[in-house]
């Protein structure tokens, strides 16, 4: 089923602006963040990490393994990204306006619980 997702032009394209702005919002937060590159990869870590989850549910359900089973493990793995989210605000101290960039990500974990539950559960719109 996943496949036939991969052919339709305006999902690709929209799944290419989504790994562009995730990258970009994650890139943001590196350059705007002072700090040891330990710091400052943990607080940019959050659109990177949404995208390494979905890529990985997305392989797993390219290759078959597809199991109600793996809903529970999956939703949990996308605490990381939560936990780097509240990371940087925490350790932002900047302009707060920056912020605003996590609504893209509040969307973009939406968008990754969803469609990797599809692809991990095998249970596709």
């Amino acid at each position: 089923m996943i496949k036939n997702h991969m052919n339709y032009l305006p999902e690709v394209i929209f799944n290419l602006t989504y790994l562009v702005i995730s990258v970009g919002v994650s890139w943001v937060y590196w350059q705007k963040v002072k700090g040891s590159v330990l710091t400052r990869s943990f607080v940019s870590f959050h659109s990177i990490s949404l995208l390494v989850v979905l890529v990985v549910a997305l392989l797993l359900g390219l290759n078959g393994f597809s199991s109600l089973s793996f809903q529970t493990p999956f939703t949990l793995t996308l605490l990381m990204p939560v936990a780097s989210i509240a990371f940087s605000i925490k350790a932002y101290d900047g302009l707060k306006r920056i912020h605003i960039l996590h609504l893209w990500n509040v969307v973009a974990l939406i968008w990754t619980w969803f469609i990797g539950s599809m692809a991990l559960t095998g249970d596709w719109l």
